[in-house]
């Protein structure tokens, strides 16, 4: 597995750069051409999705960690476009965990897809883990 964080990439257990590329659209192609990279962990935490797009069209596993901000001077916090934009484009499970459990705009944008909490005793590491192996399953289902 890969992951990309703003504060590095890594590849399996390797640290492979550190810093990260500046975008996560970068970033998600740095560890799309490693052929030792099987499935993908990336962290977004801000809004230049809008700008760059995801290299990919589609994804099995989205966890929203966070809450929405409320609007300040009438304009809405960016990361409800881009929360919009995964949503969107999330194929499989949604999670969510801390404020994001009681956001009224998150839960907004959902819609109709029902979205798995996750239990305060658990880490997000660990649910990060549990989803990658979940994404490993379905993808050697798939094959």
């Amino acid at each position: 597995p890969g992951a990309a964080t703003p504060s590095r990439l890594v590849v399996g257990a390797s640290i492979v750069s550190r810093p990260p590329p500046a975008t996560v659209f970068d970033q998600a192609m740095v560890l799309l051409c490693d052929p030792s990279v099987d499935c993908l962990l990336i962290e977004v935490t801000g809004p230049d999705l809008l700008r760059t797009g995801l290299p990919f069209d589609r994804f099995d596993l989205l966890h929203i960690g966070r809450g929405l901000a409320p609007p300040s001077d009438g304009v809405p916090d960016p990361m409800r476009q881009v929360l919009q934009m995964l949503v969107d484009h999330c194929q499989g499970e949604i999670r969510l965990s801390g404020p994001a459990i009681s956001d009224a705009g998150v839960r907004q944008m959902l819609g109709t897809r029902k979205a798995h909490l996750c239990p305060e005793a658990a880490t997000v590491t660990d649910w990060h883990a549990q989803g990658l192996h979940s994404i490993l399953a379905a993808a050697e289902h798939r094959a």
